[in-house]
């Protein structure tokens, strides 16, 4: 065997290995005697089929495994042995020549390699970062207050459509001419809430209809012009929707409401099961811990945004990029192509940069992160998703349950130890940097916030 590695610049280089026969044979050999074992061939008995049969039929495809799992092995092997940092995985490189299975002899097999920079860490306390303490103000628990009762209310039956009903229709298809059309979409039972509707000749025609009477609507604005949805509503595919008269007979059936809950014992048990709430006052106030709790970790995130514009700023790492470029190209077909890369190509490399200097930190201070720390931040990550679903006071059971389900899958396990990582690496970086505590009003907040993201979108 022979390896040669050969540095193109700073950030790439190329990876050539000769295999020998000498190299390969033996487990070669040996993969066949495997296959020979197992094979069932007509004219013999199972397992007894001459050897030469076996690697005639056979012996270029075991040859293939072969030199791939001792070529991954050899590249892995010299790249830890040699201390060679590389970005993403190596490629095939581009010169390569077709390898010749059929005839086997020595293999030579390059591959092309992205390097990691060098990474001279550059933070310290002349670097100042803002961090937001959002004030909770008596609107914001009114409106919490406000958005629970609604949220705990029960849906009731009315006889005349309101601003913010619930309607479940009988919808039929109609004709240019308005007309039924006996073999189109008809009764079909769908429901839709006039708060959700954009088009208010659309909600102004329906408000004070009552169970029974008909309509004549297009149900495509009824869904903000989106035919995906209007296709999954109707059961139908999009390419049968996109040839539907949009206009449809409405036979309204059942008018719903939402009937606010009232603010009483009931609604302080639902909310806080087992923290013993009695009165409007207590309520109110562990409402507004809770929202100061849920702002402070917004605050926190956009405090880690801006850390980590510093640390991108500070340190402007070269990247090899043609090769990851191509890397991306070739890997994540679904997301990249040679149309589009050079245009979202920037977006992983800022990603990129974060995470090398963000290694080195974690390397430098020999942050490690322990199994009680991984389920820890899965139970926090877990609570975030309770949040998302509409369950923003889940019981601590409930979580931990959730939370050990999913520690249960390998890909789930390494991005929480990738948060926690990151987290322990942000909280080394407190100690670093000056911080910069400043109170502002949620509103200016959600300002701030909106001002980092729209940069985001606009590279998305």
């Amino acid at each position: 065997m022979d390896i040669q590695f050969q540095k193109n610049d700073d950030l790439s280089a190329k990876l050539t290995i000769t295999f020998t026969p000498e190299d390969y044979q033996t487990n070669w050999d040996n993969e066949l005697k495997k296959q020979q074992k197992q094979l069932s061939i007509k004219g013999f008995r199972p397992g007894k089929a001459p050897l030469g049969m076996v690697k005639k039929m056979y012996g270029s495809g075991i040859l293939v495994n072969a030199i791939n799992e001792l070529t991954n092995k050899t590249v892995d092997t010299y790249l830890k042995d040699n201390n060679i940092d590389i970005l993403a995985r190596p490629m095939e490189a581009e010169d390569q020549k077709e390898l010749n299975f059929e005839n086997p002899a020595d293999f030579v097999i390059s591959f092309d390699l992205g390097l990691a920079p060098e990474v001279n860490l550059n933070i310290s306390e002349k670097d100042t970062v803002v961090r937001y303490k959002i004030e909770v103000e008596e609107s914001d628990v009114d409106n919490e207050v406000k958005y629970l009762a609604e949220r705990y209310g029960e849906l009731k039956d009315i006889d005349t459509v309101e601003a913010d009903s619930l309607v479940y229709a009988e919808v039929s298809e109609l004709d240019n001419e308005g007309n039924l059309i006996d073999e189109g979409i008809t009764n079909k039972i769908i429901s839709f809430t006039l708060k959700t509707i954009e088009d208010e000749a659309i909600k102004a025609e329906l408000i004070g209809k009552k169970e029974g009477e008909v309509v004549s609507l297009n149900l495509l604005s009824l869904y903000k012009n989106d035919k995906s949805m209007l296709a999954k509503t109707l059961e139908v595919s999009e390419e049968i929707a996109d040839d539907l008269n949009p206009v449809f007979q409405v036979k309204i059936n059942q008018i719903q409401a939402q009937q606010v809950a009232e603010i009483n014992q009931d609604l302080f048990d639902k909310i806080f099961p087992g923290q013993n709430i009695t009165d409007e006052t207590a309520f109110r106030s562990q409402l507004k811990e809770n929202l100061q709790g849920y702002f402070a970790e917004e605050a926190e995130q956009l405090f880690e945004h801006y850390l980590d514009q510093t640390l991108q700023n500070n340190h402007p790492l070269p990247l090899p990029e043609s090769f990851l470029k191509r890397w991306l190209v070739e890997s994540k077909e679904a997301e990249y192509n040679e149309s589009n890369i050079e245009e979202r190509f920037e977006q992983e490399a800022s990603a990129l940069r974060k995470m090398l200097v963000r290694e080195k930190i974690a390397m430098e201070n020999k942050i490690e992160i322990s199994p009680e720390e991984i389920q820890d931040t899965a139970i926090a990550y877990c609570i975030g998703l309770f949040r998302q679903y509409g369950i923003p006071n889940a019981s601590p059971e409930m979580v931990k349950d959730y939370a050990m389900k999913q520690l249960k899958e390998y890909a789930f396990v390494h991005k929480m130890n990738d948060i926690a990582l990151r987290r322990k690496v942000t909280n080394k970086l407190k100690e670093v940097v000056t911080i910069q505590e400043s109170e502002i009003s949620k509103d200016d907040f959600y300002k701030k916030v909106n001002e980092q993201r729209a940069p985001e979108l606009a590279t998305a």
